[in-house]
This record gives structure tokens, sequence and C-alpha cells, in this order.
């Protein structure tokens, strides 16, 4: 049987946290590998790139009706304004991965790119 590690006053609070958001991610069905995201994560999907607002603003409504959360930043690139349709916040390059293959297979969606912010 295990020991159990002792925690300091101030250790409590963020040991519950962190047992609270495991068992949310449990109850989710998410776990590390299978698509988590979160602020502190470092990776981001590209779902697409293009000059077209309109084309951005479509592939963002189907993010967004999917469920992902996606964000649209748009860049001055070549003289004109390139709006990136992104998914940031993933916390490893596997679920980077995996959300990219369902937003392929699922949604259709063909130059999807997984990158370290």
């Amino acid at each position: 049987m295990g020991v159990l590690p002792q925690y300091t006053a101030q250790q409590r609070p963020l040991h519950r946290a962190f047992c609270r958001r495991d068992e949310i991610f449990r109850e989710a069905g998410i776990s590390g590998g299978k698509g988590a995201a979160g602020r502190a994560g470092r990776w981001r999907i590209y779902a697409a790139r293009t000059k077209s607002q309109d084309e951005a603003l479509a592939i963002y409504d189907k993010l967004r009706n999917a469920g992902y959360p996606a964000t649209i930043n748009p860049a001055q690139a070549d003289g004109g304004t390139l709006y990136q349709v992104r998914i940031t916040g993933l916390l490893s390059e596997t679920d980077g991965t995996t959300i990219a293959i369902r937003l392929k297979t699922e949604l259709g969606l063909e130059h999807v790119a997984v990158s370290l912010q």
C-alpha cells in the first residue's frame, strides 16, 4: 500500500484543483494524447491560412459549430491580410496531431498544420 504525500497549507488548494481538473477530464473522456487543451498549452493548430475573409469565417464557423475553440488571427503578409484560423492551447504535439486528424477526416479540412507557439 502506498504512502499518501503530505501537502503544505499552500499546496493543498492547488492539489485539489488538479484532482478536480483530472476528474473533469475523465468525465469528458479527455486524457493526454487525445486532444486535451488548456491555457498553458504551447501547441496550436492552423486549420486554415487564407487571404479570403469569407473563407476564414466559414472555416471558423465550421470549427465552432463542431465544438472547437477556434479563433481568427489576421496577420499582414505579402502586402495584404492573411487570415489564420487557429486552435491554440494544446498540451502536446500528440494532442495537436490527434485533433488535426479529426479536422481532416470529420470536417474535411485539407490544409491543417500543427506547430509549437
